[in-house]
């Protein structure tokens, strides 16, 4: 025999709540009688106390007590229909438990053929129980068919073989994590999973990548073709017809990054040829506060950028951190003051910045077995500084002539921060 748990205030609530504070047998709701909660299975047999089987009675039905008058037709008439009523929402429920359970059942029975399969291919690696309450997870997500089909990709892609022709642990782990990845990716809209696609060409592609900054960059662009009205379907065409390749045939982080701010501006440009021309000069101002978060969200690039030139420069024989620290934050104001300067004069200026040249690569280390090595990391550090220094440049930007005075003065404020 079970023994009996009693049931929390909560779980009364729910019940009383979900059966609209009325008795399930005889129909009389509160405050004009007392309500009990009551076991449609009987804990006796066995029943739990999920909400799926409890019901709301009233304390006379619950306990077989209820006066009836036998003599009043009518009453038994109504009392009777109500039964019946009654009865057939007693019966929909057992029968909604017993499909519960048979759905726990069920349950059980997918993750023990999903592991069977899985073992099949790795043989003789098996999941144990960790592995299995992952699959668990994942058929709840995707069907069973995702994850069968993902286990089979994943077993293409990823295991690997020993000289003796034997599948590695290594290989079958890492398989196995894959999983969940394969998983949503099938299931992911075809945007995103261009989307998704694109950036990992840029990750492989490039010696520097900005992962967050790469996809702020990339949701602009998509975010100016949708308010220009583009479908869905229509921009997925463009980013395999022409983003794709582009991606593909840039040659730096830097070549990726101002092609796409600059088809941006011109889709945001087409926008602004179907304004009236009193509009077209218009541009959406940001609040104070909001102009502050921007330049907080600047600054903190600019101090990760510095710390990752300071990394790579510590490679190195020339480089010195003080020197460059002191050229960075002359340079940075220097490009403030060039705020009115054409977009060409600013660039040709930070080419040339005393910064940018402090990653040098020294005539000793031109000679030695890491040249090769030292060239790359050059070049990395180069593009960082860069970036760090275009972070200043508010020119061709969609701020207003109002907000980049706004960002100039928060920037001048946090240079102080720059260390």
């Amino acid at each position: 025999m079970s023994k009996r748990k009693s049931l929390s205030k909560k779980v009364r609530f729910e019940v009383f709540k979900r059966d609209k504070f009325q008795c399930q047998y005889c129909g009389k709701s509160a405050p004009d009688i007392v309500l009990n909660v009551d076991h449609i299975d009987p804990v006796a047999n066995g029943g739990s106390n999920d909400l799926i089987n409890l019901i709301t009675s009233c304390f006379d039905c619950n306990q077989g007590k209820k006066a009836r008058l036998l003599s009043d037709d009518s009453v038994i008439k109504k009392q009777r229909k109500q039964l019946e009523k009654l009865q057939e929402r007693r019966e929909q429920l057992e029968l909604m438990l017993e499909w519960k359970k048979s759905l726990t059942d069920l349950e059980s029975d997918k993750i023990e053929i999903i592991s069977d399969y899985w073992g099949s291919l790795m043989h003789p690696f098996s999941l144990n129980e960790n592995g299995k309450k992952t699959l668990e997870k994942l058929i709840r997500k995707f069907s069973i068919e995702d994850v069968l089909e993902a286990i089979d990709v994943a077993n293409e892609k990823y295991l690997k073989f020993d000289e003796e022709g034997e599948i590695t642990k290594e290989s079958v782990e890492n398989a196995f994590n894959k999983v969940g990845g394969i998983c949503a990716l099938k299931n992911m809209p075809e945007l995103k999973k261009k989307l998704a696609y694109i950036k990992g060409i840029c990750r492989n592609r490039f010696s520097y990548w900005d992962n967050q900054k790469g996809s702020i960059i990339l949701n602009n662009y998509v975010t100016a073709l949708q308010n220009f009205g583009w479908s869905d379907e229509k921009i997925t065409q463009d980013l395999e017809e022409e983003v794709m390749p582009r991606s593909i045939e840039a040659n730096n982080w830097s070549q990726w990054k101002n092609l796409l701010e600059s088809w941006t501006e011109d889709v945001n440009n087409w926008e602004k040829e179907n304004l009236i021309p009193e509009a077209q000069n218009q541009q959406d101002e940001y609040s104070f506060e909001t102009l502050e978060k921007h330049a907080e969200f600047h600054l903190k690039s600019i101090v990760d950028g510095i710390k990752a030139v300071i990394h790579i420069g510590a490679v190195f024989e020339n480089f010195k951190t003080e020197e460059f620290l002191k050229f960075l934050k002359e340079d940075l104001n220097e490009i403030l003051k060039l705020e009115n300067e054409e977009e060409k004069v600013l660039m040709k200026f930070i080419f040339n910045s005393n910064s940018m040249n402090c990653v040098q690569i020294s005539e000793n280390e031109e000679n030695s077995d890491n040249y090769g090595m030292l060239e790359k990391l050059q070049g990395i550090a180069i593009q960082e500084i860069e970036t760090i220094l275009n972070q200043y440049n508010l020119n061709g930007t969609y701020y207003s002539e109002k907000d980049k005075k706004i960002l100039r003065f928060f920037y001048k404020q946090q240079q102080i921060n720059i260390a």
